[in-house]
């Protein structure tokens, strides 16, 4: 990966973690992971069916 894109990625990482810590923030740890264990079981049996 070129420089550029080593500093671009960082910056995303450092938004999405800001973004997911005023998730915490607001709703609390345990609903933020009940979220994403949701998201992530929909992907499975929803979005990835053929």
């Amino acid at each position: 990966m070129t420089d550029q894109g080593i500093q671009v990625e960082k910056l995303i990482d450092q938004n999405v973690h800001k973004v997911f810590k005023s998730w915490i923030d607001k709703m609390g740890k345990e609903k933020v992971t009940e979220l994403l264990d949701l998201l992530e079981e929909f992907g499975q049996k929803i979005m990835n069916q053929k």
